[in-house]
C-alpha cells in the first residue's frame, strides 16, 4: 500500500495530465458531495428520490427498498408511493 502511495504521488509531481486528471475528480466528487448534502437537508423525498436513481442507480439494485427508504428519510410504504407516481 505504501508503494503505491510513493508511486501516485511521484505521478503527480510529474505528469501534468495526471494531475490535471486527478484534480478534476476530486472537484467533480465534492461539487457531488456537495450537491447530495444540501439537497438531503433542504429537499422534498421526491428529489432525494430522484437524486438517488440518477446518481446511484446501482444502490437501487444492490440494497433492498427498505434501506433505500431510509437513507432518503421516508418509510418504505412512502417510497413504494414514490415509486409508483413516477
Amino acid at each position: 500500500m505504501v508503494a503505491y502511495i510513493a508511486a501516485h504521488k511521484k505521478l503527480l509531481e510529474t505528469n501534468l495530465a495526471y494531475n490535471i486528471l486527478i484534480r478534476e475528480y476530486v472537484a467533480d466528487e465534492a461539487m457531488r458531495y456537495y450537491k447530495r448534502q444540501l439537497l438531503f437537508i433542504t429537499g422534498n423525498a421526491k428529489d432525494r428520490y430522484e437524486f438517488i436513481c440518477e446518481n446511484y442507480p446501482h444502490l437501487l439494485l444492490e440494497f433492498p427498498l427498505k434501506f433505500i427508504a431510509t437513507m432518503i428519510g421516508v418509510t418504505p410504504t412512502q417510497l413504494s408511493r414514490l415509486r409508483n407516481k413516477k
